[in-house]
């Protein structure tokens, strides 16, 4: 089971929400037994040539935030990204196959509703509060 409170689910969806492109980022915490819990979300950029249609998250990003999460004494679980109003719900075939972590998310802002899944492709979906104002500081991402 995936458990993530709302105040980490608010931050998700503020750092995700975007109309025009795909954005990424990374989930962090803890594994607790069979149960993962997602206690941060770590800003992340989308270095794909078409970022309106895919994302990619190289592996020097990868490391980098993976590091950071050490920092905090927490781990990378895996990758959430979003989908765009024309684009399905579910996470595609190659969401599957590129997000090979143990706790991935698919957001879709036009819908509001989160799908949660593993390199398995297992599926879990719920629908999210409205976007709050929230204070969470700009990525300060250097990466060339």
């Amino acid at each position: 089971m995936i458990k993530c409170n709302q105040s980490t689910m608010d931050k998700l969806t503020h750092l995700l929400w975007d109309d025009q492109v795909e954005q990424v980022a990374c989930l962090a915490g803890k594994q607790e037994g069979e149960d993962y819990l997602v206690t941060d979300v770590l800003p992340a950029r989308n270095e794909d040539y078409r970022p309106a249609e895919e994302f990619f998250i190289s592996a020097r990003q990868m490391a980098w935030i993976s590091a950071e999460a050490q920092h905090k004494g927490i781990q990378l679980l895996g990758v959430a990204h979003t989908h765009l109003a024309h684009h399905p719900l579910a996470p595609s075939e190659a969401d599957i196959r590129y997000c090979k972590h143990a706790v991935n998310l698919v957001y879709h802002p036009a819908s509001n509703t989160v799908t949660w899944f593993n390199c398995a492709g297992e599926i879990h979906r719920e629908r999210v509060s409205k976007i709050r104002s929230l204070q969470v500081p700009s990525p300060s991402l250097a990466f060339v």
